[in-house]
């Protein structure tokens, strides 16, 4: 550091100290923030939180799993004292009914969760079977990504998340939000990728999940895009993807998790010795950790745990019990693919696990929950709800309702020098850990409840 006559101002800007604590500054940091009249008020506090959102609900009539609740967690957040902060806590989507209808088997997306700036989305909503023939229609022209809808089927609403197909039309591209027109109905929406396409008839994959902050998993029936996580998008990712259905087996997937993807369904040729799975081919879909598999000699209930030299497709696995299986058809047919994990806070002083994606349903067995709140897909006992205040995904049912999401959640950790006063429609639990206060907020009455910080 240079020296000027009369001050210890350097010449140079100086770069942040990695090396210090958070928030810390160093002491050439602090002086020439203070000669650039940017020295910190000394009254902010610096608190952490976590944000979850809703979980979604799972879809009914062969119905995917919810998506979970969105997951936002950091330390050293800025507020200001005596300014009030807006907070919420976002309810759990309903389940999706179990008629055969393209719009009511979908589960209903969670509701957000706010804190200040913040918001963590609500889960993806699973999606269902699907809808009557001719029902998944509609005609539009895309330029950019702009597409403008002319008409479409009587009983179809399109959704945020939708994969739709078409003359010309970019494979995989999807529905990001709707710019005019009705709701669901004839207007302009924006797309997923860049294309021109003339007026043509395009083709919804029905019962596919909603996007949310993780993606819901698919319907059964036919093949069905589970919802895309992180919607909308943030930074860091607030969720997963939900799993994608395919035309193999009656069943549907889970939906995504904070940090898991929803189970799908694979169908292949493999063998097992001793607790290596060996594929040698996958014809329809992905391999993943956790899913159940089935054929001709395995035994119930097998699950694949790790992966060896195989990622997804050929190669080997490690499973869960040890056996000799010949060369035979090896898949996850008939059965519900699992809820994505979610992610371990511990904010409170005890780590918990939230977010956790609900799990589909199939024609043998269901898939589970996955950890942090996700509720199991159901079968021959209705599919379970998510956990309240986890932001848990519900599971997919088979002929029933699918079950409801649950509630988020919202944490403010502070100093224990400093108060948060709550308003009135506020439910909120406060604790304490040495050096700090934890206020766990479960439920708001209003969006426009508050917080106060002294």
């Amino acid at each position: 550091m240079q020296r000027y006559k009369g001050s210890i101002k350097s010449s140079t800007t100086a770069t942040s100290s990695s090396s210090a604590a958070a928030g810390i500054w160093s002491l050439t940091e602090q002086m020439q923030a203070k000669q650039a009249g940017a020295w910190p008020n000394a009254s902010i506090i610096l608190l952490d939180y976590l944000i979850v959102g809703g979980g979604a609900g799972g879809g009914g009539h062969m119905g995917g799993g919810g998506g979970a609740g969105g997951f936002l967690t950091a330390t050293g957040f800025s507020v200001l004292p005596s300014t009030a902060y807006t907070i919420t806590v976002g309810a759990g989507g309903a389940g999706g009914n179990a008629s055969s209808s393209t719009v009511t088997e979908q589960g209903t997306s969670g509701n957000v969760s706010v804190f200040a700036t913040l918001t963590g989305a609500g889960g993806g909503g699973g999606g269902g079977f699907g809808g009557a023939s001719g029902s998944n229609t509609f005609t539009a022209s895309i330029s950019g990504t702009t597409m403008t809808v002319s008409a479409l089927a009587a009983t179809l609403v399109l959704l945020v998340g939708q994969t739709f197909s078409g003359t010309g039309v970019t494979t995989g591209t999807s529905i990001v939000a709707q710019l005019t027109g009705t709701a669901g109905s004839t207007g302009t929406y924006t797309v997923s990728a860049s294309q021109t396409v003339t007026s043509t008839t395009m083709t919804i994959a029905i019962g596919g999940g909603k996007s949310g902050g993780s993606g819901g998993g698919a319907g059964g029936g036919a093949i069905r895009n589970g919802g895309a996580g992180n919607v909308p998008v943030t930074s860091p990712s607030q969720g997963s993807v939900g799993g994608n259905r395919l035309d193999s087996a009656f069943d549907a997937a889970g939906g995504g998790g904070a940090t898991g993807v929803g189970g799908t369904q694979f169908s292949g040729t493999g063998s097992i010795a001793t607790t290596v799975l060996t594929l040698t081919a996958v014809s329809l879909g992905t391999v993943q950790i956790g899913q159940v598999i089935t054929g001709t000699g395995v035994t119930a209930g097998t699950k694949i745990t790790a992966f060896g030299t195989g990622s997804g497709a050929t190669g080997t696995y490690t499973v869960s019990v040890s056996q000799t299986v010949t060369s035979t058809t090896i898949s996850t047919s008939g059965i519900g693919g699992f809820g994505g994990a979610g992610t371990s806070s511990s904010i409170t002083g005890t780590a918990t696990t939230y977010a956790g994606g609900g799990g589909g349903t199939g024609d043998s067995t269901v898939g589970a929950g996955g950890a942090g709140g996700g509720g199991a897909g159901g079968r021959s006992s209705a599919a379970v709800a998510g956990t309240a205040n986890t932001g848990g995904g519900g599971g997919g049912d088979r002929d029933r309702v699918g079950a409801a999401g649950g509630s988020g959640v919202v944490i403010i950790k502070i100093p224990d020098t400093n108060t948060a006063t709550f308003s009135a429609g506020v439910t909120q639990t406060p604790t304490t850990i040495t050096g700090f206060k934890i206020y766990t907020v479960t439920a708001t009455s209003t969006t426009s409840e508050t917080v106060t910080f002294t």
